[in-house]
């Protein structure tokens, strides 16, 4: 019995099987994984995102492209000293130190750590002096800490390097309006708005500043088109509120108050009390 071919054959499925093992392996390992806590992360399934990010550190100890996953993780949920930790622990990577610097910089901001901000933004201008990042942070922080030559001067050389780049325009607008010059903040955010149409906050800051200027129909312009393309931000329903109240539409505003706290807003108990009280008046006036 000639048993050759035979053996050849369960040789090649053999080889064969390896081979697709060798696959899958590839397919489960941590690029894999990370690839899939993006995703997760993207779709706000931070539970699972969690799964695969610790799978790829476990595969790979050390790898700094998932401690910066992680982090974003962590800060998405509100675990913010972990955050810092995780994009600390990031700087060791050359491809992802920028983005870690940038971020962890952009969250001393909020916590309002300030010289840890500028700190991180510096190390991003120190590692590539052309970094427009690093200048439109330390310029945020500086406007916050009322330096505003500094802030200026970060922003001038931010634009000689992206002349066209909306953030800066709405940086400068920012710049413009907390120095009280309201007339020139409005045509920077106005240009903002030119320059890329569909930033969300740049619209935001356009509304608010129409409505500490008190022009209403335009605010509520502003407010309108930024619920028409982000009909999720609680926040701007509860700003938009207080113009309708300004505006005398009070059952607009109320309207605006409960779509605010069905969304997450924090909404004050006893400006919808006094709303709805002004909207039965009103409907008392108005008789039968």
């Amino acid at each position: 019995m000639n048993v050759r071919p035979r053996l050849f054959t369960v040789g090649c499925m053999c080889l064969l099987g390896i081979s697709l093992a060798g696959c899958a392996n590839r397919e489960k390992g941590p690029d894999w994984q990370l690839r899939q806590a993006r995703h997760d992360l993207q779709t706000r399934d931070y539970q699972q995102a969690m799964v695969h990010v610790t799978r790829a550190l476990n595969l790979r100890p050390g790898y700094g492209p998932a401690y910066l996953v992680r982090a974003r993780v962590h800060e998405a949920q509100g675990f913010l000293a972990m955050a810092l930790d995780d994009y600390a622990r990031a700087l060791d990577s050359p491809e992802d130190r920028a983005e870690a610097l940038r971020r962890s910089g952009d969250l001393f901001r909020r916590l309002g750590r300030y010289a840890q901000a500028i700190s991180s933004y510096e190390q991003l201008i120190r590692d590539d002096p052309d970094d427009v990042e690093g200048y439109l942070g330390r310029a945020g922080v500086l406007i916050k800490q009322k330096r505003y030559e500094p802030a200026r001067e970060d922003l001038r050389r931010a634009e000689g390097i992206r002349p066209d780049d909306s953030r800066i325009a709405a940086a400068l607008g920012q710049l413009f309006e907390a120095q009280g010059k309201f007339s020139r903040a409005l045509r920077e955010y106005e240009r903002a708005v030119s320059l890329d149409k569909q930033n969300v906050d740049t619209r935001i800051l356009l509304g608010t500043l129409h409505a500490r200027e008190n022009r209403i129909e335009e605010g509520l312009a502003a407010y309108g088109t930024v619920l028409q393309m982000d009909p999720g931000r609680g926040d701007v329903y509860y700003k938009r509120s207080f113009l309708h109240l300004a505006a005398g539409n009070y059952g607009k505003a109320l309207d605006d108050t409960v779509r605010a706290r069905f969304l997450g807003e924090e909404v004050d108990a006893a400006y919808v009390s006094r709303l709805k009280q002004q909207v039965q008046e009103r409907a008392a006036d108005a008789g039968p």
